[in-house]
């Protein structure tokens, strides 16, 4: 069963490190892996480079009381677990929208009412997180602990390596998470 202190004793052990019993632990290493295992999660579930499906989320925003000093005619709270917003979406069909927005903290601005967004979410419950994805955060958690654990430059190289291939595996994996509907049938199939 994966647990966030099991996913930190992945990383210690990769670094050849005593595993630890629990992250309330005083230690150097439970210090330092505690001190980077969220933003580390949250560092490859906000990645430029790939949204992960796992983690989006859809929800329909309530409209704030709060003053709007902006350009857009409505002020909407963000949901709690909302680490980025990837696009708000239109009401008509739930597809991806081209209307203008922006988010500011915890607010989002739009021209568009009702207003649909899908977003990132922070994943609290490891079991939410899928095997490939729980190996590429390991390892970087590993790589981002490991000069000042271990003191070895080269591990850290080939560390880094290891997590490269492994978020690749990750996001292929992801990618094909999803179904799409059947090609329709044509002559050229038969």
């Amino acid at each position: 069963m994966n647990s966030d202190v099991a996913i930190v004793n992945m990383a210690l052990t990769r670094l050849g490190q005593a595993r630890l019993s629990s992250l309330a632990e005083t230690g150097k290493n439970a210090q330092l892996c505690n001190l980077h295992y969220n933003p580390t999660k949250e560092e490859l579930l906000t990645s430029q480079a790939y949204d992960f499906k796992f983690s989006r989320e859809r929800a329909s925003l309530a409209e704030s009381a709060e003053l709007n000093l902006t350009k857009y005619q409505y002020k909407y709270v963000l949901p709690e677990d909302c680490l980025k917003v990837l696009t708000i979406i239109g009401s008509e069909q739930f597809a991806d929208s081209t209307d203008p927005w922006i988010k500011e903290g915890k607010f989002l601005y739009s021209d568009t009412s009702p207003c649909y967004i899908k977003y990132t979410k922070v994943i609290e419950n490891p079991t939410e997180m899928p095997q490939t994805f729980i190996e590429a955060l390991y390892l970087r958690l590993a790589s981002k602990v490991c000069v000042n654990i271990t003191q070895d430059q080269k591990l850290f190289g080939t560390i880094m390596q290891e997590y490269s291939a492994a978020l690749i595996v990750a996001m292929a994996f992801d990618g094909g998470s999803s179904f799409s509907d059947p090609i329709p049938e044509s002559r050229w199939s038969e």
